[in-house]
């Protein structure tokens, strides 16, 4: 099967990830890396070295012998180069935020489809095993019916990359959950403290299912970084938790306040790899993404549904 010739635009810590990645499979072939700052070039030169490095994507437009751009770039500039990229013809995997408004996803979408061209969105915890565990545990109702979800993500970030709560945190439990319920919320809001940082939303699904969330990220540097990434579902026959911090046992399920949390074995594998993995199956056997652009433009519905209901100090919002 021919390699997929790719662009990665972007490549500072995360971006970084991708390169690294790509780099170990024998179907991949990177042939471009794009970022402003030349330590990042330097960087990736490592898992790379034969590919071609720029600052600029746009020249490469024109050119036939790539297929795919993969985008990791800060969320502000990833509509006008998914944009870019599906006008050239090439297949996109963007990292998340789809775009910062629904306008703009939209556009994208019709384009990708007029284009007839895979748009993939990042939203990683679609991939990771433990939540995909949770996804059956829930569809098999082994923990009877779902009443309440309990989201916590806190990051410590003093590097100043511009990252924030809203675009950089929150789409991962919302692409999680929705994910876990197989539904969206009926109605959303939400509430912050600027200072830290952090905002506090809460979602009603159908069926009187609730969902409490919290996302922050902390500026200050400290000897011992701060980072949780739990989710908990509340449910009639017991209680399960995801802890994204564990290197091992990242679910525990709770019967009862009386026994030892059962721990499942689950089979870890790198969330990015298989993501990076189920985009290239998706374009050499034509197949549509786990995580399209449809499904990036339902947590963009949601961000914004947020961001409505901080502007009305935290009235609530309906998702028609």
């Amino acid at each position: 099967m021919k390699r997929v010739g790719m662009a990665i635009i972007g490549i500072g810590n995360w971006g970084l990830n991708y390169v690294r990645i790509f780099s170990t499979f024998p179907e991949a072939e990177i042939k471009f890396l794009v970022d402003l700052d030349g330590k990042n070039l330097k960087r990736a030169k490592a898992f790379a070295p034969d590919a071609l490095f720029l600052k600029d994507y746009r020249p490469l437009l024109s050119e036939r012998d790539w297929e795919a751009g993969i985008v990791a770039t800060p969320a502000p500039t990833h509509f006008p180069i998914v944009f870019d990229l599906l006008s050239a013809g090439k297949d996109v995997l963007v990292e998340k935020p789809l775009a910062l408004n629904q306008k703009e996803a939209k556009l994208l979408l019709r384009l990708a489809g007029r284009k007839r061209k895979k748009l993939m969105v990042g939203h990683i915890l679609l991939y990771h095993p433990a939540i995909r565990y949770l996804r059956k545990l829930l569809t098999k109702k082994r923990l009877g019916k779902v009443n309440f979800i309990y989201a916590r993500r806190i990051n410590q970030n003093s590097s100043g990359n511009g990252e924030n709560s809203l675009y950089g945190l929150i789409p991962h439990d919302i692409s999680a959950i929705t994910y876990l319920l197989r539904t969206y919320p009926e109605r959303v809001w939400a509430s912050d403290d600027k200072e830290s940082d952090t905002i506090f939303y809460s979602f009603a699904f159908a069926g009187g299912v609730k969902m409490f969330g919290e996302a922050g990220i902390k500026r200050e540097v400290s000897a011992s970084p701060t980072k949780i990434r739990e989710i908990t579902i509340f449910a009639e026959k017991g209680i399960a938790v995801f802890d994204d911090t564990k290197r091992e046992a990242k679910v525990k399920i709770y019967k009862n306040s009386r026994e030892r949390p059962f721990r499942p074995k689950i089979k870890l594998e790198e969330p990015l790899k298989l993501e990076c993995q189920h985009f290239l199956e998706c374009i050499q056997k034509n197949r549509e993404p786990l995580t399209n652009g449809r499904s990036g433009l339902s947590v963009l519905k949601i961000l914004e549904g947020i961001k409505t209901s901080l502007s009305r100090g935290g009235k609530p919002v309906k998702m028609a």
